[in-house]
């Protein structure tokens, strides 16, 4: 990695990428968060495949290796609280607007840290009562912020990634 940003390759690109944020790579490089973004598109290089990289390296990733019978045993298994509040963080709050918001520059990398390791932790809250069977207690809170919602649209569930095959 001795050139400038026009010179770098995938293999560096994606070296860079599992361990840097795109605005840590454009500030490392002087470029925009925009030309990292367009780089790592032209040589494939997506934010998903980086991360189920790193969960298969770090052993968490065990459901590929599951028959469908075996899945809800897989789910229910309280070892897995933390990579599953981690992948329903990514699944319904990070792959979205607001990884776009964080690309764009309108939330720092320590915002994102923060809003993450929240939604993370309120996930892992909420299967560990399920997990415990306390759903009065799931619901009562639940109840709560079903009023602070009454103004919002109505959800249009999004079954997009459930027909996909990875």
């Amino acid at each position: 990695m001795n050139g400038g940003w026009d010179d770098i390759t995938k293999a560096e690109l994606t070296e860079l990428a599992k361990e840097l944020t795109d605005r840590m790579i454009a500030d490392k490089y002087g470029v925009t968060v925009g030309q990292v973004r367009y780089k790592r598109k032209k040589y494939g290089i997506t934010m998903y495949d980086l991360a189920c990289q790193a969960a298969l390296q770090e052993g968490i990733v065990g459901r590929r290796n599951i028959k469908a019978s075996a899945a809800k045993d897989w789910l229910l298994d309280r070892k897995h609280i933390d990579p599953l509040a981690k992948a329903l963080t990514q699944y319904a709050f990070r792959s979205g607007p607001v990884e776009n918001m964080h690309a764009e520059g309108r939330l720092t990398d320590e915002d994102m840290k923060i809003l993450n390791q929240f939604m993370v932790n309120r996930l892992a809250g909420l299967l560990q009562k399920a997990l415990d069977g306390a759903w009065e207690e799931i619901a009562d809170v639940l109840d709560r912020y079903i009023t602070f919602s009454r103004g919002w649209d109505s959800a249009i569930p999004d079954m997009t990634e459930f027909k996909e095959k990875f």
